[in-house]
Parts: structure tokens; sequence; C-alpha cells
């Protein structure tokens, strides 16, 4: 008897153990972290200023058909442009959060207005920076940057209660690049230049702060250089023209931009 009390006792001091020790983990699996986790998919949209400036060379091909005034030599002249304006769009991602380290991808798109007209009285072999000149013609440059397209990856890591995230991120770009050159004289006036998508390659560094909800807001800074690219094109003339309406000028272009913006992204739970 005083066996079977001893073996009761010991079965029901299992089930105090079991049922506590279940409790326990129960209660530790449901415990909330203390730390915020940005692991996970999100979509927002950003907003900011950019700086951007193109640079290249235009040389006309006048001589090689035997036109004259300001087409008879064949000029060229160097072109440093520079233009800045407010763009915005969105982006989408995934974070993916290892302690306080947080690795993520990024793609993003945004439409700009940016656009700049230069203006000057030519000098032969190059003017004023702003525009190509050729020879004593007055020449009006223009170029207009129409949308940009950004894969990026991120490193980052999470301070104090990891709601605030500093991160680097660098990738690849597209940019949309409008060109366009008028070369005016009294009797006649030249354009040349065309439309262009850049590939380029984008370095920036940026910080997020977790608002709730999902919410987060931040700013980033990106850096971005494009490669050059051929604008040359058949120019078209109006006015008192050469017995051909249409000649080649060779044209190239690249294009640096410096933004930055701000961002407001939601986290999907």
């Amino acid at each position: 008897m005083r066996s079977g009390l001893l073996a009761s006792t010991f079965a029901a001091a299992l089930l105090v153990t079991a049922s506590a020790s279940a409790q326990a983990a129960d209660m530790f699996a449901k415990a909330p972290s203390p730390y915020y986790d940005w692991t996970g998919f999100y979509a927002g949209l950003h907003a900011g200023w950019e700086d951007a400036e193109t640079k290249g060379w235009s040389f006309d091909g006048g001589a090689a058909f035997g036109f004259v005034g300001f087409l008879a030599g064949g000029d060229f002249g160097p072109t440093q442009q520079r233009t800045h304006g407010w763009d915005g769009g969105g982006q989408f991602g995934y974070n993916y959060q290892i302690r306080r380290a947080v690795l993520g991808f990024e793609l993003s798109g945004s439409w700009s207005g940016i656009n700049n007209t230069s203006a000057g009285p030519g000098v032969p072999g190059g003017g004023p920076a702003g525009c190509s000149q050729f020879s004593t013609a007055a020449v009006a440059c223009t170029i207009k940057q129409d949308w940009t397209f950004n894969a990026l990856s991120r490193l980052g890591y999470t301070f104090v209660d990891g709601r605030l995230l500093t991160y680097v991120t660098a990738g690849g770009a597209l940019t949309q690049l409008n060109m366009s050159t008028t070369d005016s004289e009294t009797a006649r006036s030249v354009t040349f230049g065309g439309t262009k998508v850049m590939p380029g390659v984008a370095l920036g560094a940026g910080a997020q702060y977790a608002l709730g909800y999902g919410f987060s807001i931040g700013a980033e800074y990106l850096y971005t250089k494009y490669a050059t690219q051929d604008f040359s094109s058949m120019g078209t003339c109006t006015g008192t023209c050469p017995a051909k309406p249409t000649f080649p000028f060779t044209a190239n272009r690249d294009l640096t931009t410096n933004s930055v913006r701000g961002v407001l992204n939601y986290k999907f739970e």
C-alpha cells in the first residue's frame, strides 16, 4: 500500500511538472520580442530633389557635304549642362533580418520633370560651358530626364530597440534622357538630337525609422553614374537651307545625378 501511495504521489508530481513546463513554454513562445523585426515585404512612396549634369561632344559633318556658312568647317564643341528639380515615385522590396543586421532588395521607379535649356552665342572651337558651340552661330541645348528605374541591394544595421535602421545600398539603374541642340543663324536653323535609355550604376545610403503598425519613414541619398550614349542623328534644317534638307550630326552625352529623397513604407505582416 505504501508503494502504491508513493507511485501515485510520483505520478501526480510528474503531471504537475509537465503542466508547468508546458505553460512556461507557451508563455515563452507568445512573449513579444523587445526588438522591432524588419523582415518582410514592403511597398511605399518616395519624393525628393535631384541634381543632374551631362557632358559630351558634338560634331557636324557640314564640310563633307560641301555646305557653306556655319556648316562649312565641320565644327565641334563641348557640352556641359547642369539642371535640378523634383522627382517622385514608388518602391517595392523585401528585407531579411539576422539579429541586428538587415539584408534587402528593392525595385523602384521615379517620374522626373527635370529639364534645362542653355543658350548663348557660339564661339569657334567651343564656347561657354552649358551648350555645344558651332562657329559663330547662336546655340540652344536642351536636356530632359523622363523616368528612372533602380534595382538596389541593401545592407543595414539596427540600433536602439531595432526601430532605427541605417543602411548602404548599391545596384543598377536605367533612365531615359532627351537631348536636342538647335544651331541658328539669321537665315536658317538646324536642330538635331534624340532620346536614349541610359544604363548606370547607383550607390547610396539611408536611414529609416519604424513608426509602428507596419509604417516607417526615412531619408535616402543616391549617386548614379550613367554610361555615355550616342545621340547622333540627322539634323533638320529650316529657313534658307542647303540643297540637302538633312545632314549628319555626331553627338554623345553621359549623365551623373545626385538625389536626396524622403520615403514612406508599409511592411506587410
